[in-house]
């Protein structure tokens, strides 16, 4: 491995850690991303994405693409034991509060892949 300078270590490419990255890149700062697993994922890892997240995305200019391809979160189901060994639904519940965010909280088909076009 050759030798290379750089100011940061980011230590995982979840979501916090292409965050990072993407904001390191815009302000032209060396740094290089540690990751156990060789190359991206097939599918995401994450089984949603905060809508305070996707805040934090709109602010780089990453959420477009992101609510473009995700599923969007409208409601929670519950589930319960039927007695029989199965389960059933036993209600639904509105996703957010009203006026908790402008954005929806979403499950990712490709989240990072949004990340990786971005640097």
């Amino acid at each position: 491995m050759p030798d290379e300078e750089v100011d940061v270590f980011i230590c995982g490419s979840g979501s916090a850690g292409l965050c990072a990255a993407v904001w390191l890149a815009r302000c032209e700062v060396r740094f290089k991303i540690l990751e156990r697993r060789e190359g991206p994922l097939q599918q995401s890892e994450a089984d949603g994405v905060q809508c305070r997240t996707v805040e934090i995305m709109e602010s780089m200019g990453l959420s477009e693409d992101l609510l473009k391809e995700a599923y969007h979160v409208l409601e929670l189901a519950f589930w319960t034991p039927d007695g029989n060994g199965g389960i059933r639904r036993s209600h639904l519940e509105p996703d957010t509060e009203p006026g908790l965010s402008w954005l929806p909280r979403v499950i990712p088909n490709q989240v990072k892949q949004v990340f990786y076009g971005a640097f």
